[in-house]
């Protein structure tokens, strides 16, 4: 069965519990230096008008 996250041990394919891919995400985010948004700022998506230019 195809695995989204996994890794090579020799030439087995082996998956990552879910444990470790938390680990490796929440590094990874810590690495980019993002912050929260500020309290004024919407949560929702923003929409753009199909007219506008």
């Amino acid at each position: 069965m195809p695995l989204l996250f996994q890794r090579d041990i020799g030439t087995e394919h082996r998956a990552f519990t879910p444990t470790a891919l938390r680990k490796l995400l929440i590094n990874a985010l810590a690495a980019t230096g993002l912050t929260d948004a500020p309290a004024n700022r919407s949560s929702s998506p923003r929409t753009t008008s199909a007219g506008s230019s």
